[in-house]
């Protein structure tokens, strides 16, 4: 007892502390232009009280008692940060005396600077006695909360508010400015606890506030007045169960708004409502099943889940926006535009209008994922009935793309003694035709790992006969990164003055603007031929030309090549007294090329990329020849996993030997790290004497920084709120929300700290357009 009637001295003499002027050893500068304001602290404190100012603090230690460490928090305002403040110092809130607008804030600035225990305070705060304001500012509320994943309560207290209270979101004072897709989610809830007459009132009660130009009387309404509702409406209809009606609701309510129907579905209804004899009854559930949806759970056909049409009026789905779909969400395919305008895949499988759930979720996923069965849906009874149950197939009869969708087939459903029988029938019978289209051979085979027999076709092609994939008809179609592969490959068996004309001929093919005649380029011209072919000109081996070809094949393209490389091959070629001579084997360039065949599956560097960070990793020059070989195993893909700071930690925690790439968005710029040890996120250093971090400035593989650690005990930066990160902003990764908004910040940078050098040329936060990591595999 005696110590809890000292604690509240003790709390006041620790804020009182916060207006000291004598003993402060910090400036914490917070806001933007012009609502800066400048705030004096004690680093212990702050040191104690928050994990994300101890790793900033961690690394500003003072140097003198005369020099302050100074910090800058721009994404909190003034008027929060000193609400923090006195938290920190003395451990509680009145909050009471704040607007609540102001509270919300104040949580979105705790959660930037991981105080989690008032993270928790002020959600029950708000759960507990702002729960009117938040019903009628529910649009806000459901946003902040799920836009910050530590925000657990509110995301609970959302989701209850809309399936067991929904009349006080739709009788809340902003019901209006509810976007479209969160009150989509709200009535396709099947648990939804609200009559589907009052969901229908609702609807059109907020259609008509989203077109205030609207008559009052809807026996005013013009045709025109009828398209406009319709036009905003449409994505709700589907939802809607009218069968749930009854005949008078369906008459009084829903027949004045015949014309927003669709012409089929309003006949159908009729049809349905008249045949009902009393008024107060609803349709019955007991209509004919003829549509079915299925599903195909795992690589064994026979683990399969069918599901029968209930309710035959909702039998198809026909929406204008939507892919096949069926029933009210019982699988649905759609991309649509969200509040802020950008397009997200909305597909989902819902029990509804058929027997049973066809999924073990009813999370969405994504368009790519159901375009790949969507594929072989045709191919799967073709299995089945020809080969399955006849152990036969007539291949000759199927066009030879057929074939490869058969073969891609036939690996999702595991029948391991077809797959070597297709790819024996196209190598045997379709060399001519896979010559022709190499490219899509080569891909349909790398990605499958099973297709071992293409591969060694592809491999031997590209080595033995590259000649027939230069002269094929789609050649100027071959991607970059398969051009390059090819060209590196120290056995391919053609002349190097073939391939410098091949890739010649390449480049002019993805510039049908350049004149014919290389007489008649302009700067401009050369510069655009250039840009093209940077990635090949590390693999060409100039050195094994013979002066004649050098002379007459390679000086008239001196402009497309670095002035260091053409005057190094001028003075070789000079020095030889016979046209016909190469020069000496010990004059090639520097850049070796013993690099893994097989291309890295990356959105963002080629293999020559790879071979140089190979070679980063051993510590190698870039002169030396590779002495190991590693596997580059993609684990994570932004525009394929998503930007989510969870999503990667998900990923890629307690994965070692990592390598992190980042394409910079809007620029040709590539920045990256290696790091050997595990990554985690538990907001301690990772340590280490290995990592690295780099840079490509330019679309030219030379144009590289590299900058080693140099304090190993600040090497790997395992942040809970940060993407992969290297030092103290080195180069960090980091998407936080903005004070005054439910928007994400991209906050990435590199500013050089722990690390040898910087590896930008400025300090400027960067947007990702996209970031790959790969894991290192020694093999």
């Amino acid at each position: 007892m005696a110590d809890n009637k000292l604690l509240p001295k003790l709390l006041q003499n620790l804020t009182e502390i916060l207006n000291d002027e004598e003993y402060y050893d910090i400036t914490i500068e917070v806001g933007n232009d012009p609502y800066i304001k400048i705030f004096r602290a004690h680093m212990v404190i702050l040191h104690y009280r928050s994990p994300y100012l101890r790793r900033i603090l961690s690394t500003n230690k003072k140097k003198n008692d005369e020099t302050l460490t100074h910090i800058k928090l721009p994404n909190i305002s003034p008027e929060i940060f000193q609400i923090i403040l006195r938290y920190i110092y003395g451990g509680n809130l009145s909050l009471n005396e704040y607007d609540n607008s102001v509270i919300i804030q104040t949580l979105i600035a705790a959660n930037e600077l991981s105080l989690q225990e008032l993270i928790l305070y002020l959600q029950s705060f708000l759960i507990e006695n702002k729960a009117n304001w938040m019903e009628q500012n529910f649009n806000l509320m459901y946003q902040t909360s799920f836009e910050n994943d530590t925000f657990s309560e509110l995301q609970k207290y959302c989701t209850d508010l809309m399936t067991k209270e929904p009349i006080k979101i739709f009788n809340s004072l902003n019901f209006s400015s509810i976007p479209e897709k969160l009150l989509i989610t709200i009535i396709q809830n099947d648990n939804l606890q609200m009559s589907e007459i009052q969901v229908w009132e609702h609807i059109l009660k907020w259609g008509h506030a989203q077109n205030p130009e609207l008559p009052s009387d809807i026996t005013n309404y013009s045709k025109d007045d009828f398209n406009t509702l319709k036009s905003t409406l449409q994505q709700f209809i589907p939802f809607i169960k009218f069968y749930n009606l009854t005949n008078k609701e369906f008459t009084d309510k829903v027949l004045p708004y015949r014309e927003i129907l669709s012409e089929e579905l309003f006949i159908n209804l009729l049809k349905t409502f008249l045949s009902l004899s009393d008024p107060n009854i609803k349709p019955s559930d007991n209509l004919k099943p003829y549509s079915f949806v299925f599903s195909f759970n795992n690589d064994r056909i026979e683990d399969y889940i069918l599901s029968r049409v209930m309710n035959e009026n909702y039998a198809i789905n026909n929406g204008s926006d939507r892919g096949p779909s069926f029933g009210m969400g019982d699988l649905i395919i759609w991309k649509a535009s969200n509040f802020r305008g950008f397009y997200y895949d909305s597909s989902w499988s819902k029990k509804n209008s058929y027997e049973k759930p066809i999924s073990k979720t009813e999370n969405g996923f994504g368009v790519g994922e159901c375009e790949g069965k969507y594929k072989i849906v045709n191919k799967l009874g073709l299995l089945k009935f020809m080969y399955i149950y006849g152990g036969n197939l007539s291949l000759n009869e199927y066009d030879n793309s057929d074939i490869i969708q058969i073969l891609i087939a036939a690996n999702e459903l595991s029948l391991q003694d077809l797959i070597p029988y297709l790819q024996s029938f196209l190598i045997e019978n379709k060399a001519n035709w896979m010559e022709q289209n190499f490219n899509l051979i080569y891909q349909t085979s790398f990605e499958n790992d099973s297709f071992s027999e293409l591969q060694k076709y592809c491999t031997d092609l590209m080595t033995k006969e590259p000649v027939k994939i230069f002269n094929s008809l789609n050649f100027s179609s071959i991607p970059e990164k398969l051009l390059i592969t090819i060209i590196q490959n120290d056995n391919l068996q053609m002349s190097e003055i073939q391939v410098w004309e091949h890739i010649l001929k390449w480049g002019h093919a993805q510039n049908p603007e350049l004149p014919s005649d290389i007489t008649n380029y302009s700067k401009d011209d050369f510069n655009t031929l250039k840009s093209t072919l940077q990635q090949f000109i590390p693999f060409i081996k100039f050195y094994n030309l013979t002066n004649k070809e050098f002379t007459d094949k390679v000086l008239p393209y001196r402009e497309i090549l670095s002035e260091e490389l053409f005057i190094n091959l001028l003075k070789t070629f000079l020095s030889l007294s016979d046209p016909n001579i190469k020069p000496s084997d010990n004059l090639k360039p520097c850049i070796t090329k013993k690099v893994n065949l097989k291309a890295i599956d990356s959105k963002i560097i080629t293999s020559q990329h790879v071979e140089m960070i190979s070679k980063w990793i051993d510590r190698l020059e870039i002169t030396d020849k590779l002495t190991s070989s590693y596997e580059y195993k993609l684990l994570f893909r932004g525009s394929r996993d998503g930007f989510s700071l969870n999503k990667f930690h998900e990923i890629c925690d307690d994965k070692a030997c990592t390598v992190t790439l980042v394409k910079v968005e809007s620029s040709n710029e590539i920045l990256g790290g290696y790091n050997p040890v595990k990554w985690k996120s538990d907001d301690v250093w990772g340590v280490t004497k290995d990592s690295f971090i780099f840079s490509f400035n330019t679309g030219r593989i030379e144009d590289y920084i590299l900058s080693r650690v140099k304090n190993k005990n600040y090497a790997i930066n395992n942040g809970s709120n940060r993407g992969p990160s290297f030092g103290d902003g080195d180069l960090s990764i980091w998407k936080t929300p903005m004070w005054k908004s439910t928007q994400v910040l991209d906050f990435c940078y590199s500013k050089k700290n722990f690390y040898e050098k910087p590896i930008r040329k400025t300090e400027n936060n960067f947007k990702i357009g996209e970031y790959e990591v790969f894991q290192i595999i020694n093999q």
